[in-house]
């Protein structure tokens, strides 16, 4: 429901086991305008086996490789909190371990419209000395959606490297990788250069440095 919301993809979405067994992915826009790929992952359970693990993991490869995991629950579900420990034991199952504890990690608390104000109330305590790494949303209504993506545009801009690239004016494919895969803060001539200072994930730094070698030292 929450992927539908954001990307408008009209993804089947049902309270069923196994309603996702395939990774769904769609490019959004961020507040600043930094464009991502949103992607969907099947749901975890408890207990799962480790012959299942293993046999997820070929879906599960973009949580691997994700620059932030967003962790999606159901917070009016009592169960709410095994719930997470469930999602994270796969995760460090996964190779992932302490995950919950870095950069790479938002938690979602999802069917804030299920809950009474009491609840919300004690909610908002709990989550007070949490508020850059958790957000209270209802995907229903949209409510609180707008302030998962401003921390999602936070945290990939603190992940981002900043450096200095130097590439020649005629290089128009170099230009135009350098705009695909960072985001330009400032631009200027200088000789026969366009110097950029630009930033960028680790991730994407490692596709310019294989793209451009000449240019990303």
């Amino acid at each position: 429901t929450l992927f539908n919301y954001l990307t408008r993809a009209g993804v089947f979405a049902q309270d069923l086991l196994f309603a996702t067994l395939d990774t769904t992915m769609r490019r959004i826009k961020l507040p600043s305008g930094r464009e991502v790929i949103l992607s969907d992952t099947v749901g975890f359970i408890s207990d799962l086996p480790h012959e299942l693990v293993m046999s997820f993991r070929s879906t599960l490869e973009e949580v691997i490789e994700a620059s932030i995991i967003v962790h999606v629950r159901d917070v009016s579900n009592k169960a709410s909190k095994a719930q997470q420990k469930d999602v994270l034991d796969v995760l460090h199952h996964l190779g992932l371990q302490n995950i919950e504890h870095g950069m790479q990690y938002l938690e979602v608390l999802n069917k804030k419209d299920l809950l009474t104000e009491p609840e919300i109330k004690v909610l908002d305590t709990q989550i007070k000395k949490h508020l850059d790494s958790v957000v209270v949303i209802s995907a229903l209504t949209g409510e609180g959606c707008d302030d998962l993506l401003k921390l999602l545009d936070q945290r990939l801009s603190l992940q981002n490297q900043k450096l200095l690239v130097k590439i020649p004016l005629s290089d128009g494919k170099a230009k135009s990788l350098i705009y695909e895969y960072a985001e330009v803060k400032s631009q200027q001539e200088e000789e026969e250069n366009f110097v950029f200072e630009i930033s960028t994930s680790a991730k994407n730094l490692k596709k310019l440095k294989k793209l451009l070698p000449d240019y990303i030292v």
